[in-house]
């Protein structure tokens, strides 16, 4: 490896190969935070392959897995007044929970999204 970013992206592929072993969601929902703090650097090419694992950890999970962990995670990340790394993923995930959480949820996702636009 020739630098940090490449540790880096390496380190969020390794997280995300740890999904086979997860066998509950709750299991799987620890390898959020990880992924999550990756995410929220300023580096983007780590930013971008953490949000990448992120959304690949998402795939195949229940309404209540994205209502448990994914709708926090965004609106955590997106907080009025934070960093703009952790805003730039709460922006890419949003199309990736946005189907699987409920109305409330949605209508948060896009107050956050017009929120983001401006």
């Amino acid at each position: 490896m020739d630098n940090d970013n490449d540790f880096l992206i390496k380190l969020c592929e390794g997280i995300l190969d740890l999904k086979q072993f997860c066998k509950t969601p709750e299991e799987l929902s620890a390898l959020i935070y990880p992924l999550r703090v990756l995410a929220s650097l300023d580096q983007p090419p780590v930013r971008d392959q953490a949000t990448a694992c992120l959304k690949k950890l998402a795939v195949g999970q229940n309404r209540e897995f994205y209502e448990k962990h994914y709708y926090p995670l965004i609106t955590g990340m997106g907080k009025k007044g934070g960093p703009y790394s952790p805003k730039v993923t709460a922006c890419c995930l949003l199309p990736v929970a946005y189907p699987f959480v409920g109305e409330k949820a949605q209508l948060e996702f896009r107050a956050l999204f017009k929120w983001f636009a401006l």
